[in-house]
Parts: structure tokens; C-alpha cells; sequence
């Protein structure tokens, strides 16, 4: 009887090995910390990556599933992670990334991303099919949208600056601080437009516009919406045509006079008559919307020009700023508490944080 006799033998990796430019010999990669063991990942997926281009090929022939890909990723790590998942997308590989990092999700298209809640027990997956660029529209990235659930929206540069400061005032805490986000429509010309755009990104991630949006708007605003639309929305309207005459005429005083150097110095009483000489929106007769020239603010900058003209001071038309981040910038340095402006911005504020 002859017998031959073989040793079955299988290859098993008992230990990896790295060899790092720093250390004096071979490292086991169990010794390492996660953020090493994580380059590595990212070295070989990449390297996976670039030959898929390389090779030309575009049938889809992986799925790769990431599940927080971002964790020990520095940001500048995951912005070219990112970029190599889209590489390879136009390949032979189709991608799906669970992630809350908001480098991955500003970079995506916001069609292309799944939102997932647990309610009640149930997966609710939820998605937007607009396809404007709203960080062109409305200045606001992706993950805005996805990572707030409290939005108050305003109309213009001005309110942008402003209202922070005077929600500080109220709460002692930041918009951020307290999970709200402010989003601006861009202006009396824009704000319908780019309200359509925010409804229809908000609703698209299946979010109650008439719970979890406040609208802060000028009181002139209301002929810019439909009746029916704007009975759906959480608006409140500020002063008498707009947001300039909702503050008092005190703020206005130290204005002119810090701005003008002394120059030109109006009483609290002159600047509320000008302010009273503003018919008060009607909202049953739109006839009592005025031109921009025949607001409050217009009516003061024009008041005080002509006062300074009369000094013979003729360069002075741009003491006081035009409508926008400047203006914004003035009033929240001069507004002092909120006595000084409409009583109506502190009920936004109660509503935002009830």
C-alpha cells in the first residue's frame, strides 16, 4: 500500500504590516490609531478609483455603500473623498453615502439626496426634486435645509444684520445657538420668486412651512403673495410700510448725528413726523403701498441731504448708506434695547422659540 501524503495549506494574513517614513521599522496596523487605518482605506479606495477611470469603463458594475464615511476624515480629506466618489460615478460604479457631514452634503446636488426619519416607528424617506441652485437664490447651502428645522425668513440685506442682533438682545442666545436658521428672500424684487424656491425645497424635505417657518416681512409685502398662499403662511409684518419706520425715531437721532459728525442734528420729534407723515399700509386697499422715494427712510435720507446742501456740504449724499448690509450694520450698533423698535419683533421671537 503506497500513499501520498498532501498538507492542505490555506493563506491566512495574520498581520499587516506598515512601514511609516517616522518610525524605525515595520508598525502592526492594529497598533495604529483609527485616523491612520482610515488614510489607508481612503489610499486604496482611491487607488481602486483612479484605475476605474483609467480603464474606461461605464457599465455599472459596483454598488459602494459608505456609512459615515466622513468619521476621522479631516475636511479637507472628505471634500477630495468626495470628489473621487464622483469621479468614479461617471465609471463603472454607482455610490450610496449615509452621512451627516455637511461637506458631503453641500457638495451634492440637492436632488441626489435621501432624507431618513424614524416616525414612529416607521422609515420615512423623503426627497427634493428642485433642481434651482438655492445657494444662488437664497444664499443658504444644503445642509441648511436638512440640519434646522426652525427657519425665520426676512426680506432683505438689511434684516439679515439686524435681526440676529435684536434676537440677542431677547434671548441672550444666538439664532444658531438655539437651532434656527435665517434665511434671507433677497430683496422686495426677489421675494416671492425665492420664496417659491424655499417652499419648494422645504416641502420636498417634508417640512411644515406653516409650523417650522416664520416669516418676518415688510407690511408693504403683502400684495406680493396671493391671498390664498399667504393664509397658509406664519407671517408677521413690520411697521408702517416697511422694516425701516418699525424702529424709533431715537435710533434715527444717533444716526444722523454719529454719521454726520454733528453736522446735521435732527430732534426725536422732527424724525417721528416724517415717520407719521407714512400712510399705514391698508391691507384692504392696496392703493396705500408707496414707491421706495415715498417711504420713511427715503424721506429722512432726502431731509438730511438737503440740510447738509444748505451748509454747502455737497458730498454728503452717502452719509447715510443705501438700504442693505450697511445700513443693517449701523442700526445694530446704534439700537441699544427693544424699547426702540416695534413690538412685533418680539413676538416672532417668542414664536421661534415656543
Amino acid at each position: 500500500i503506497k500513499a501520498n501524503i498532501n498538507f492542505q495549506v490555506n493563506p491566512v494574513i495574520t498581520d499587516l504590516l506598515i512601514d511609516k517614513h517616522n518610525s524605525d521599522g515595520d508598525v502592526h496596523l492594529d497598533s495604529q490609531g483609527d485616523g491612520v487605518k482610515r488614510q489607508l482605506w481612503f489610499a486604496l479606495i482611491k487607488w481602486n478609483a483612479l484605475n476605474s477611470i483609467e480603464s474606461g469603463v461605464t457599465d455599472t458594475k459596483f454598488i459602494w455603500c459608505f456609512d459615515e464615511p466622513e468619521t476621522h476624515l479631516y475636511p479637507k480629506a472628505q471634500r477630495e473623498f468626495y470628489d473621487i466618489i464622483r469621479k468614479v460615478t461617471q465609471t463603472n460604479v454607482q455610490s450610496i453615502l449615509s452621512t451627516h457631514s455637511t461637506v458631503f452634503i453641500d457638495r451634492a446636488r440637492l436632488n441626489s439626496i435621501n432624507k431618513v426619519d424614524l416616525v414612529n416607528g416607521y422609515t420615512i424617506i423623503s426627497k427634493c426634486e428642485a433642481t434651482e441652485d438655492v445657494y444662488q437664490s437664497l444664499q443658504i447651502k444644503n445642509s441648511d435645509f436638512l440640519f434646522y428645522d426652525k427657519f425665520l425668513v426676512v426680506e432683505g440685506d438689511t434684516e439679515l444684520h439686524v435681526i440676529p442682533h435684536l434676537y440677542e438682545l431677547h434671548s441672550g442666545k444666538s439664532l444658531l445657538a438655539d437651532g434656527i436658521q435665517i434665511v434671507n428672500l433677497g430683496g422686495k424684487d426677489k421675494r416671492y420668486e425665492n420664496h417659491r424656491i424655499l417652499s419648494s425645497v422645504l416641502s420636498g424635505f417634508r417640512k411644515d412651512i406653516g409650523s417650522h417657518v416664520i416669516y418676518l416681512l415688510d407690511n408693504d409685502a403683502r400684495w406680493d403673495f396671493p391671498t390664498s398662499e399667504l393664509n397658509q403662511l406664519n407671517c408677521i409684518f413690520v411697521g408702517r410700510q416697511d422694516f425701516e419706520d418699525a424702529i424709533t425715531p431715537s435710533v434715527w437721532e444717533r444716526i444722523i448725528n454719529d454719521q454726520t459728525g454733528g453736522k446735521c442734528i435732527m430732534t426725536y420729534s422732527e424724525i417721528e413726523q416724517i415717520r407719521n407723515n407714512v400712510p399705514e399700509v391698508d391691507p384692504k386697499n392696496q392703493s396705500t403701498k408707496l414707491q421706495q422715494s415715498q417711504k420713511f427712510y427715503a424721506r429722512l435720507k432726502s431731509h438730511v441731504f438737503k440740510e447738509l446742501e444748505n451748509q454747502g456740504l455737497s458730498d454728503s449724499h452717502d452719509l447715510l448708506p443705501h438700504k442693505g448690509l450697511d445700513l443693517g450694520r449701523l442700526l445694530s450698533k446704534h439700537i441699544k434695547n427693544l424699547n426702540e423698535v416695534d413690538p412685533q419683533f418680539m413676538s416672532v421671537f417668542d414664536k421661534l422659540r415656543s
